[in-house]
């Protein structure tokens, strides 16, 4: 019962895209989550499934929870609610696909997520033919086109690598195999997400020294699919007049490059991140707060003085929650990464699920996947397949009512969080055409208790004090001004 539901919801993930919302695959897909994690528990309720959790996991899981919360609790500056419901939806989606019987023959969740495989994969493939027909696309933003149905070519790739994992488990013939990881394998290469190609090289550095005696027999073959899967993704590069960029990735000495400028700022990021650790190291800035403590550190870096970008985090998951957790956050959610690779498994596949495990990780210490929906329970998916054979505990019938009481107040407040922000997005598109009624009553209706800061976070009442002070109403724009500083 419960695979069938899993197998509906990765498939129609892809097609969860909503345009009039700023992030149209972020705030979405949690709404979406909410909806299938109520549906999900009331059908549990009903039909009386019995539910386990691995213990360890789960204690683990549990405390970074509490850390969350009670940070939250005690936190005088702004608290970022919708960050603390995504938490709280993660565990409530591992604990259901937990109790996925993965070594069943005929394994719906499995087809669920290859399909949702196939799917991203089509619509990316689609995107990249449109732009080697059409010779009027600026060559210069040619990989960033490439999304599918996701908000960025680095989100969209990191999805396919977590995919793969799970290919390997499918029960089909081998040829089918080959011929989707091929595919997949030629998309990876061609977005050149850096992290995601540094996280594929750790993954089979590993999987050659734990599999080493299986896969010297193989050797032959690997050779004949990967250079195949190199020569069409280096033809494809040629003719969206990118190889260059690829050959940039690994020349480490061009300092005038885009390239090793983006290292540059994370490097700036992480050491002004370090210093924001050290003042705040028991408790953290609090859950969302990074980007409003960070100016304190210093907005030296070209780009930033310039106002060309706003760092809204530091660009790894780690130094996020040791920022904004403190010590004991940091410390819970490095050990919900690294346990799970850790931890032995007599599961045929684990290297495998190891490999998704480490690619995760890696791709943790550059970049944010734990903010993304669909990245996030994925490498959750991963997590419960290699903690099959753990110690669990049993969830007990008034838990679980409490757990479905959970996600109805987490449902109602991401349908409230996804109306303000297409409220915004409307303001922010039509602000230099419509009147300041409009404006005000856009900008209200986008405000709201648990929503007070944009994705910049910048306040609303910024924006607010804004329309007032275009309109010469001095005193009403003071107002909101001190408003937004508070």
């Amino acid at each position: 019962m419960l695979a069938n539901i899993f197998k509906w919801f990765f498939i129609l993930a892809p097609f969860v895209y909503f345009d009039l919302v700023l992030d149209a695959s972020g705030t979405p897909r949690q709404f979406y989550l909410s909806l299938f994690l109520f549906a999900s528990y009331l059908i549990v309720l009903i039909k009386k499934i019995d539910l386990n959790i691995p213990k360890t996991y789960s204690y683990i899981f549990g405390s970074y929870l509490f850390i969350i919360i009670l940070n939250s609790i005690f936190q005088n500056s702004h608290i970022e609610v919708i960050e603390i419901i995504k938490q709280i939806q993660y565990f409530l989606f591992f604990i259901l696909v937990y109790n996925i019987n993965w070594r069943e023959n005929n394994n719906s969740v499995i087809k669920g997520i290859i399909t949702f495989l196939i799917i991203i994969l089509s619509f990316g493939s689609i995107e990249l033919l449109y732009i080697l027909l059409n010779n009027e696309v600026d060559l210069t933003n040619n990989l960033y086109l490439i999304s599918s149905t996701f908000s960025h070519k680095n989100i969209y790739s990191f999805v396919i690598l977590l995919s793969l994992p799970f290919i390997a488990i499918w029960k089909v013939g081998n040829k089918k195999k080959i011929i989707l990881l091929s595919w997949s394998s030629i998309i990876l290469i061609t977005l050149q997400t850096r992290s995601v190609l540094l996280g594929i090289i750790c993954a089979l550095t590993y999987l050659f020294i734990s599999e080493n005696r299986s896969l010297k027999h193989k050797a032959h073959k690997v050779f004949i699919i990967s250079l195949p899967i190199l020569l069409a993704s280096f033809f494809i590069q040629s003719k969206l007049g990118t190889i260059d960029l690829f050959v940039e990735i690994f020349d480490f000495s061009n300092s005038s490059s885009e390239r090793y400028a983006t290292i540059s700022e994370r490097l700036f990021l992480w050491r002004h991140s370090l210093q924001m650790f050290l003042d705040h190291w028991l408790f953290g800035v609090g859950i969302g707060n990074w980007p409003i403590y960070f100016p304190f550190y210093g907005l030296t870096l070209w780009r930033l003085r310039q106002g060309e970008v706003i760092m809204q985090r530091p660009h790894n998951d780690f130094i996020e929650n040791f920022n904004e957790l403190g010590i004991l956050g940091g410390v819970a959610f490095t050990l919900l990464l690294v346990y799970p690779l850790l931890k032995k498994s007599n599961y045929k596949y684990k290297s495998i699920f190891n490999c998704g495990l480490i690619c995760f990780i890696i791709v943790s210490l550059f970049s944010f996947p734990q903010e993304r929906i669909i990245p996030s329970i994925l490498f959750l998916t991963i997590v419960a397949y290699k903690l099959q054979d753990n110690v669990h505990l049993k969830i007990n019938s008034y838990f679980l009512v409490i757990i479905f009481a959970c996600t109805i107040p987490c449902t109602a407040l991401c349908y409230s969080h996804l109306k303000s922000e297409i409220y915004f997005k409307k303001y922010i598109t039509n602000r230099n055409s419509i009147d300041q009624t409009n404006a005000i009553n856009l900008l209200s209706k986008s405000k709201s208790k648990y929503l007070k800061l944009d994705k910049t976070s910048t306040p609303i009442d910024w924006y607010i004090g804004e329309v007032y002070l275009k309109n010469k109403n001095i005193n009403t724009a003071i107002k909101y001004f001190h408003q937004a500083l508070e």
